[in-house]
Order: C-alpha cells, then structure tokens, then sequence
C-alpha cells in the first residue's frame, strides 16, 4: 500500500507461534472462529476433560471410545482403558443416558499430540495422564448440531447424519460413519488454522471483487504420525449463502463436511494454504435506482402522499447551511444516519427549491 508517494509497510498480527507463545506457556488455549475445535497446549502432565459437570446439572460422559490395533473399544465410567494399547490420536465420549441431558446429545472427541501412560473415564470427566502434555484439540463431533436423545425429535438439517446420530445405538459397536467422520477430523485436527489475511482486487471489466484469503497453521506432529489434511474454512455464512443461490465462485470446489455452525455450514477448501472468492456483484453498486415521476399515474392517495413528503421536506430543510438531527444529535448515530438515508432518497419528490435547500443540507 502506498499513502503519499511512500510504500506503506502492512502491518499484520502475529498468529501463536508454537515455538514462542504456546511452548512457553505451561498451559494455553486457543478459540477461533476458523475453527469448530479448541486447540490446548499444556507442560503439565496430565488433562482432565468433562470435568465438574455435576455442578451444572449435568452428568459426565456415559461412554468413551478410542481405537485399538484390534478394532475399537467402547467403555463405560470405571471400565478400564489401555492407554498402551491405543492406535490412534482420538477418544470419543458421547452423553447418553446422563443425567440432565434429556432432550439432546453432543458426541466431543478429544485429539491428542502425545501417547497417554494412562486414561481413565469416570463420574467426574476422561482423564490422560502424560509425561507432558502437548497439544491437544477438542471437537463437538457434529458442531452445533443436537443430537437426539431416544424418543425425542431431530434438530439436524440432514436426514443422512440424523440417521447415524442415534447415540443410544453406539453402545456395542461404532457405524462406520461415525468412524470415518471421526478418523477424517483427525487429520483436519493436525493442521490447526490460527490466522486468516485478507486482499482484494477490482475487475471492472467484468464487475467482479475478488477475494484471497490465505491461512497460518499450528501443525502437529503426533506420535502415531497422523496422516495431516488441511482444510482452509469459509465463512459460514457465505457457505450458507452459496448453498442458496448467492452469485460466488471459489478457486477450487468447497468440501461439505456437514459441520453446523449458529451461522451456517462449516466448509473449506482442502489441501491448500489460500484460495480466492470471486463475486460478480460490482453491477449492483453501480447500478442507480430509478424511481418513477412523483405522483405520475397514482391517483389522489399518491398524490397526498407526495404532498405529505414534500411538506416535511421544506419544513426540514429551512436553511441549506446547516443540517438538523431528527433526533436531537450525532450521539443517537442510528436514527441519525436513517434519516440522512430516506432524505436522500426522496430528493426526486421534492420541488426544485426545496431540492436544491436539501443538496447543500445532506453535503454538511
């Protein structure tokens, strides 16, 4: 950027770097809207997740699964757990049946950087225990989606995902699915997305903005060698607005991994650092509304109603060297710059000397 003739140096956040700010800290957490997860760094030597529930009402998990060279294995609180025997980077727990989660579930699994020496679920949460911690990330399986509790009604806005979101079903064995959705977060979960910076640029020629967003990662290496597979979000609600018809391309085709977010469905573009929004709309700033001549054909209540208008008017633009507040002041901005908004369209119905009090008004 450029400001009088001299090159403007941009300044830009840092995002956390796991050498300086995460490594020294000797606990740390990270909450971004880049990102369904929360992403944890910790020296200590153990962690604790689900923890104190009881004192919101709330039960703690009813079952935990984490995968095994010989398949996965699904306990309840007390049962035990092999921390040497587990295979991958994830645990899930998920809440059916615990107390105060009547209506709905919502299935987290926990992904860890370090092999536990030891993991236990009880009635106070699921416990590792490490030489030292590391990183760890923490997901709602399904986002904002509510799972339903047996005999209760669906919030989901896919039948595909209502239909293995039964957790009361998961006792005895894992869908497939779930299984895949859970192993594919985990590679999403290695590439941790900690800062977006945005540039723009204007084709007039064809009245498109286009829009480059490019992404910095935590990556973490774990001990079973994760295999890593970043996914650069878009924001939700631009998803949603994709999905309805909003005139967007995008450099590459968007991948749905039917998370839900409060704004929209969580989607990005995989295996890239950046990728470019191209939006077609410079046409509807350019464009003017044109409104039709006052009173032209409408008839005598038309015709009051430009009377009206136009009496308001004179009135509120007595003298053009100044501009009156509706509403007192600047300190009421919202009432404020609605009034500048409808004076200024309504300038077509004004007489001419009316007009042209109302021009040298709105400029002060």
């Amino acid at each position: 950027m450029k400001q009088n003739g001299k090159t403007t140096r941009r300044v830009r956040p840092s995002p956390p770097a796991p050498e300086a700010a995460w490594n020294s800290a000797p606990f740390a957490y990270l909450q971004t809207e880049l990102s369904p997860a929360t992403l944890y760094h910790a020296k200590t030597k153990g962690l604790r997740f689900f923890a104190n529930a009881g004192g919101h009402g709330l039960g703690a998990p009813t079952h935990a699964a984490y995968a095994t060279r010989t398949g996965v294995r699904i306990v309840r609180p007390g049962q035990a757990m092999d921390a040497k025997a587990m295979s991958e980077c994830w645990a899930l727990v998920w809440f059916a049946g615990a107390k105060g989660w009547t209506d709905w579930d919502s299935p987290w699994v926990v992904y860890l950087q370090r092999k536990p020496t030891a993991m236990r679920l009880d009635d106070n949460g699921l416990r590792f225990s490490f030489p030292a911690a590391g990183y760890a990330v923490l997901m709602p399986l399904y986002g904002y989606g509510k799972l339903p509790q047996p005999g209760r009604a669906a919030t989901l806005p896919s039948d595909a995902v209502f239909r293995l979101a039964r957790t009361e079903a998961w006792s005895k064995k894992l869908p497939a699915e779930v299984l895949e959705r859970v192993r594919y977060w985990a590679g999403v979960s290695r590439e941790f997305p900690v800062y977006c910076e945005d540039s723009f640029r204007v084709d007039p020629g064809t009245d498109t903005v286009t829009i480059r967003q490019r992404f910095d990662y935590v990556s973490i290496r774990d001990d079973w060698k994760t295999p890593h597979r970043k996914l650069a979000p878009i924001s939700p609600v631009l998803a949603l607005a994709a999905q309805t018809g909003f005139p967007v391309r995008f450099s590459r085709a968007p991948v749905d991994p039917e998370m839900f977010t409060p704004y929209g469905p969580y989607q990005g573009i995989e295996g890239v650092d950046s990728y470019d929004i191209h939006l077609p709309v410079l046409k509807y700033v350019h464009e003017m509304e044109a409104p039709d001549p006052p009173g032209a054909g409408g008839g005598p209540v038309v015709q009051e109603a430009v009377n009206k208008l136009q009496e308001t008017a004179r009135y509120k633009f007595r003298d053009p060297n100044r501009y009156e507040y509706d509403h007192s002041s600047l300190e009421n901005f919202c009432w404020a710059i609605q009034g500048d908004l409808w004076y200024a369209k309504a300038l077509p119905y004004y007489d001419a000397p009316t007009r042209k009090n109302a021009l040298a008004s709105l400029r002060k």
